[in-house]
C-alpha cells in the first residue's frame, strides 16, 4: 500500500506504530493520541495490535490517507484503517486453514457463520499461531524468540423483516506471549551494523525472565435504522480493555547488566451517533462522538535482571474524556462536479499523574490537566470526467491533541506537557479505469504544511523528553497501476516517492538516533531540541533538518498473479516483489504463493519459497491442508488484502528500518524483522 508503514515499537505496549505518508504520531504508551485511527467494523481501537488482521473472516481492509474526522469516529491526523469482517447471514458458510512449517510453526484459522432463527444469524472465527525461537543465544546455546498467540471473535446479527433495522453484537478476545530481544547497532553516533541476524547474546538470567504478553478484548453493539428512503441512522457503542507487559534485557549483551519491565493498561468506552441524509443532489452526514480512556503505565527500575522489581519508576495514570460534533456536506453542482465541505468540533480533557515517589531514588508526584478545543475544517471538489475517470482535489486540517510525557525522570519538578500539533494537507489526484475496466490507474500528489510537531527524545536510561519541534514539510506522489492482462493473469505495481523533513530543527544525537546522512548542526550545544537547557547539562552533537522518523523516501512493489480454472480445480500463483528505502537501510520483500484447490472442498497446497527483509535467515517451508464449504478461498482473500498492512508481529513480509537500539521481532514463516 503506497505510503503506509506499520511497525512495532518497544515500550508502546499492545499498539502498532502506524505511519501514513510519514505522519506517525508518538511512540508512547500513555499520554498521547493515535495519529492513525484504526476501526474494526466501525469500532475504534485505541490500541491497534495485530490480532485482528489474522482473523479468518476479514472481508477487506480500507486505508484512507490524509486527515480524517468529519464523517465518523475519532479525529485522525495521518489517516484511518478500516478492518471490515464478513457479517453472518442466512447462508451457512465456513472454512479452515491449518499449516505447519519449520521451527515447529503452527498456524490455524477458521470461521463459521449461518442462520439461527428467522432474522437471527451468528458467526464465530478464530486464529492460532505458534512457533519456536528463530535465534540462537550464543551464551546459553538455547533457541530464543518463541511466540504463541490466539484470537477468537463472535458475532450475532438481527435483521427485521423489511430490512429497515439491523443490530450486530460482537465480542472478541486475544492473547499473545512472545520473546523479544534488543540489539544495539549504534555505538554513540557511529553505525556498527546488525551483525549475524540468526544469533543473539544475552545472559542466562535475562533469557529466563525476558518475555512479553498482551491481552485485549471488547464488546460492541452496532445498530442501523433506515427511517425512510432519505434518512439512515447509525449507533455504535463499544467497550474495550487492553493489558500488556514487556520484559527486556535492555543492554543486549552477555553481561547481566540492565533489565527492564513495564506494565500498561487501557480501558475505553466509545459512543457514536450518525445520521445520513441523501437526495438526488445533496448528501449530508452529521454525528457526535464521545470517547473515554482510563490508562495506566508503570516502569520498573533499571538494574541487574531479577523478577522482584516494583513497578514504581514511575507509576502513571491518565483519564481522558473527548467529545466531538462533526458533519460533511456533498452537493452536486452539475451532474459531473461535486463540492465537498466538512467541519469537526473537538474537545478533549486529560487528567494525569506521574508518580516517582516509590522509585529507588524517590522523586515527586506531579499531577496536571490538559484541556483543548479546536475546529477542524475540510473541503474539496470531485470532477467525474467520465463514468470511469474521477479527478479530485481537497484540502483538510490535521490535528493531534496535546499530552504529557510518561518518563520525565525522578528529578522532574513539574510535568512535561506538550502542545497540540497541526497540519494543513493539500492533495490532488485521479482514480480511473480503462479498457473496459481491465486497467486501473490511481495517482495522487500531496503537500503537507506540518507545524508544532510532537517529538520524543531519549535523554538518558529510562528518561525521555517530549516537546513541540517547529515545522516540517511532507510532500510526495503515489502511483498505482493494475491490469487484467488475460482472464487468468493480473499484473499490478505501485510506486511512492516521499520527502518528509523538518524545516528548521536540530535533533540531539543519542545512542538511538540514526544519522541517515543528515548534515550536522554547526556546533554542539547544551540545549535540547527547542533551546531549553538540558536537565543533566550534557554536551550533545546535533543533526540539522533530519527526516521524519517513519518516512521512507522511496517505495515500490510489483505483484504478478496467475489464476487458472481446470474443471473442479482452481490454481492461483502469486508473486510479490517490494522495496522500501529508509535512511541508511533499504529493505526488500519477496514472496511467492502457490495454491491448488479442488472445489468445493479437498486438499490445498501452497509453496512459499522466499521471504526476505535485509537478510533472510534459514529458509522457511510450509505445507497447508484446508477444507472449504464455499468455493471462494478465504486464504486467498486474506493473502491479497492483508499483506500490505501486516509488516510486524504477523505472518506477512516485514518492512522496517534501523534506529539506534533495534528490536528484533520474530515472524511466523518469515524469520525476523526490525522495529525501532
Amino acid at each position: 500500500m503506497p505510503g503506509l508503514t506499520i511497525s512495532y515499537s518497544a515500550g508502546i505496549n499492545a499498539s502498532n506504530l502506524i505511519a501514513i505518508r510519514g505522519v506517525s504520531g508518538l511512540p508512547s504508551p500513555i499520554g498521547t493520541s493515535q495519529a492513525t485511527a484504526v476501526y474494526l467494523d466501525g469500532v475504534y481501537l485505541s490500541r491497534p495490535n495485530a490480532a485482528f488482521f489474522s482473523l479468518d473472516d476479514v472481508e477487506r481492509v480500507e486505508v484512507l490517507r490524509g486527515p480524517q474526522g468529519t464523517l465518523y469516529g475519532r479525529n485522525a491526523t495521518a489517516g484511518a484503517i478500516n478492518i471490515i469482517t464478513r457479517l453472518p447471514g442466512d447462508t451457512l458458510r465456513g472454512g479452515a486453514n491449518v499449516s505447519y512449517g519449520n521451527f515447529n510453526t503452527v498456524q490455524a484459522r477458521g470461521s463459521i457463520s449461518g442462520p439461527l432463527a428467522e432474522g437471527f444469524s451468528a458467526g464465530l472465527s478464530g486464529s492460532y499461531d505458534e512457533h519456536d525461537g528463530y535465534f540462537e543465544n550464543t551464551v546459553t546455546g538455547n533457541d530464543f524468540g518463541d511466540r504463541k498467540s490466539y484470537t477468537v471473535r463472535g458475532t450475532t446479527r438481527y435483521v427485521n423483516s423489511d430490512e429497515s433495522l439491523s443490530a450486530v453484537v460482537s465480542a472478541d478476545y486475544s492473547k499473545s506471549d512472545r520473546q523479544d530481544a534488543f540489539r544495539n547497532v549504534y555505538a554513540g553516533p557511529v553505525y556498527v551494523g546488525i551483525g549475524d541476524p540468526d544469533k543473539i547474546a544475552i545472559d542466562a538470567v535475562s533469557e529466563g525472565l525476558a518475555g512479553s504478553y498482551t491481552k485485549s478484548g471488547g464488546v460492541a453493539l452496532t445498530i442501523n435504522y433506515s427511517v425512510n428512503d432519505s434518512v439512515d441512522l447509525v449507533s455504535v457503542t463499544s467497550y474495550r480493555e487492553v493489558e500488556a507487559s514487556d520484559n527486556y534485557d535492555l543492554d543486549g549483551t552477555p553481561a547481566p547488566a540492565i533489565f527492564t519491565r513495564s506494565f500498561n493498561t487501557s480501558d475505553t468506552f466509545n459512543q457514536e451517533l450518525r445520521a445520513v441524509y441523501s437526495t438526488d443532489r445533496l448528501h449530508v452526514t452529521a454525528g457526535a462522538n464521545y470517547f473515554t480512556e482510563d490508562a495506566t503505565y508503570a516502569l520498573a527500575p533499571f538494574g541487574p535482571p531479577r523478577a522482584t522489581y516494583a513497578l514504581t519508576a514511575p507509576a502513571n495514570t491518565s483519564d481522558l474524556a473527548a467529545y466531538a460534533i462533526f458533519g460533511q456536506i456533498e452537493y452536486d453542482v452539475t451532474p459531473t462536479v461535486t463540492l465537498v465541505g466538512g467541519l469537526r468540533y473537538n474537545s478533549e480533557q486529560r487528567d494525569f499523574v506521574v508518580d516517582y515517589t516509590g522509585a529507588p531514588i524517590p522523586g515527586r508526584r506531579t499531577t496536571g490537566r490538559i484541556d483543548d478545543d479546536v475546529v477542524i475544517p475540510s473541503g474539496g471538489v470531485n470532477w467525474q470526467l467520465s463514468p470511469d475517470v474521477l479527478v479530485y482535489g481537497k484540502v483538510s486540517r490535521g490535528y493531534q491533541a496535546p499530552g504529557f510525557n510518561a518518563q520525565p525522570g525522578a528529578a522532574a519538578t513539574v510535568p512535561n506537557t506538550f502542545d497540540a500539533e497541526e497540519m494543513t494537507a493539500y492533495e490532488m489526484g485521479i482514480k480511473s479505469q480503462f479498457v473496459d475496466r481491465r486497467v486501473t490507474l490511481n495517482a495522487a500528489g500531496f503537500w503537507y504544511d506540518y507545524s508544532d510537531l510532537q517529538v520524543r527524545n531519549t535523554i538518558g536510561l529510562g528518561l525521555t523528553s517530549i516537546s513541540n519541534a517547529g515545522a516540517a514539510t511532507v510532500e510526495g506522489v503515489e502511483l498505482t497501476l493494475s491490469g487484467l492482462v488475460t482472464d487468468s493473469l493480473t499484473l499490478s505495481g505501485q510506486v511512492t516517492y516521499l520527502n518528509a523533513e523538518y524545516d528548521d530543527f536540530c535533533e540531539a544525537i543519542s545512542g538511538g538516533t540514526p544519522l541517515n546522512g543528515d548534515p550536522l548542526c554547526s556546533t554542539p550545544t547544551y540545549a535540547d531540541r527547542v533551546g531549553k537547557p538540558l536537565e543533566f547539562g550534557a554536551r550533545v552533537v546535533r543533526r540539522r533538518k533530519p527526516r521524519l522518523p517513519h518516512a521512507g523516501r522511496r517505495c515500490w512493489g510489483v505483484v504478478l498473479q496467475l489464476g487458472l480454472c481446470v474443471g473442479r480445480h482452481f490454481l492461483l500463483h502469486r508473486c510479490e516483489r517490494s522495496h522500501r528505502q529508509h535512511g541508511r537501510l533499504g529493505t526488500d520483500g519477496r514472496a511467492c504463493r502457490l495454491c491448488v484447490e479442488r472445489r468445493p472442498g479437498g486438499l490445498s497446497l501452497r509453496q512459499e519459497p522466499d521471504r526476505r527483509t535485509i537478510r533472510r535467515p534459514r529458509a522457511p517451508w510450509t505445507a497447508d491442508a484446508r477444507a472449504k464449504s464455499r468455493q471462494r478461498s478465504s486464504y486467498l482473500r486474506a493473502g491479497s488484502s492483508l499483506s500490505v498492512l501486516t509488516h510486524y508481529r504477523t505472518n506477512r513480509p516485514p518492512c522496517a528500518w534501523a534506529r539506534g537500539v533495534i528490536r528484533m521481532q520474530v515472524l511466523p514463516l518469515t524469520g525476523w524483522a526490525f522495529a525501532a
